[in-house]
């Protein structure tokens, strides 16, 4: 009797460890949530590139938008921010291993991709990846300007 019980026990722990979805689910994977927005300058054109949209901005202008991905409340609400580029000092592996990912993505899918003339612009916001469900502050900052002085009037943070 006291097999059987020890076979039982032995039995439901083996289907118990072996359907633990954190470490084998295929649907559990890298993804992003974002909630993010850019303004700035050109006194020319400039093609900006944020996730899929790509945003072309001509003229002596300033521009301000927000783009953000569906679940946006889920974004701006859930668990605590801290800012990439704290993260990418971080002595913790896990975060410092989410944020080198998080950093990755962020410098494929942000870009200028053309350019006539000067721009000088910022992207700001929150990221969160959906695996670990941390967030991240983004602050980037994308200038041409050669000189720090010709740069226009800051814009506000």
């Amino acid at each position: 009797m006291k097999k059987i019980l020890t076979f039982i026990a032995l039995v439901i722990a083996m289907v118990t460890i072996s359907s633990c979805t954190s470490c084998s689910n295929e649907d559990t994977k890298f993804g992003i949530e974002y909630a993010l927005n850019s303004e700035g300058k050109t006194d020319g054109s400039f093609t900006l590139q944020v996730v899929t949209a790509e945003f072309t901005i001509t003229g002596d202008a300033e521009y301000k938008f927000e783009l953000s991905s569906k679940k946006i409340a889920e974004v701006l609400t859930k668990g605590a921010t801290k800012s990439l580029d704290e993260a990418l000092q971080s002595n913790d592996a896990k975060e410092l291993e989410t944020a080198n990912k998080v950093n990755d993505w962020i410098n494929e899918v942000i870009k200028v991709t053309e350019v006539d003339g000067h721009y000088d612009l910022y992207v700001r916001g929150y990221v969160m990846e959906t695996l670990t469900g941390l967030k991240f502050e983004i602050d980037r900052h994308f200038t041409n300007y050669p000189d720090p002085n010709e740069v226009p009037e800051v814009l506000e943070k």
